[in-house]
C-alpha cells in the first residue's frame, strides 16, 4: 500500500511526506521510493481506509521525509480522519523540523493538536544539546501547554554525540 507501513500488531506508519528541510547524512530513508509514495489526499484516503479495517491498530505514527513539511490544512485532515476511527488512540509524529525550522509549530498548529481527541506524541530528532535554542524551547513550550508529550530520538553520530560530555549535557536539551 502506497506510504503505509504496517510492521507491527498495534500500529502503523504513514509516510506523510516525502520532503524535509534538511540533508542528514544518516538518513536511512535515503533511498526510499518517494515517488511510489507520494504523501496526497488519494494515497492518504487508500491508507486510512486500511487503517479503518484493521481493529488492532491503535497507534499511529507520521513519518517521511519530514511529516510537517505537509501544510497545517492537511495535518488538520488528516487528524480529522484519524479521529474518526474509533481504534486509534495516539499519533505519534517524527520530525527534525521544529529544531530547524522551530517557527514551523505555529499558532494555528497548536490550536488544533489543542482539540485533538487523540493522544499526541512528538519525537524531535536532536542529535547534540547547541542545537536546542531558545526559539525551539518556546515552541516545545506551546506544544506542551496543550498537552502533547514530547519525546526525542537521537542518532549516535562518532566525533559529534558520543564523547561522555556530551551526553551528560543530554539533561540540557529538555524543552
Amino acid at each position: 500500500m502506497p506510504g503505509l507501513l504496517h510492521k507491527y500488531h498495534n500500529r502503523a506508519l504513514l509516510l506523510v511526506k516525502g520532503g524535509c528541510a534538511v540533508n542528514c547524512r544518516y538518513c536511512f530513508r535515503r533511498h526510499f521510493p518517494y515517488a511510489e509514495n507520494q504523501g496526497n489526499k488519494r494515497n492518504w484516503q487508500t491508507a486510512l481506509e486500511y487503517v479503518a479495517a484493521h481493529p488492532e491498530l491503535d497507534e499511529m505514527i507520521f513519518s517521511g521525509g519530514d511529516p510537517l513539511m505537509a501544510k497545517d490544512h492537511e495535518l488538520d485532515w488528516l487528524l480529522t480522519q484519524l479521529e474518526a476511527i474509533p481504534h486509534i488512540k495516539r499519533l505519534r509524529i517524527h520530525s527534525r523540523l521544529p529544531i530547524v525550522i522551530p517557527a514551523r509549530i505555529t499558532d494555528a498548529l497548536v490550536e488544533r493538536f489543542s482539540h485533538s481527541t487523540l493522544q499526541i506524541l512528538l519525537v524531535n530528532h536532536i542529535n547534540h544539546a547547541n542545537e536546542v535554542d531558545e526559539t525551539f524551547r518556546q515552541a516545545m513550550a506551546k506544544l506542551r501547554r496543550v498537552g502533547v508529550t514530547l519525546l526525542n530520538q537521537s542518532v549516535l553520530l562518532r566525533g559529534v554525540n558520543t564523547s561522555s560530555g556530551v551526553l551528560i549535557t543530554r539533561k540540557r536539551w529538555q524543552t
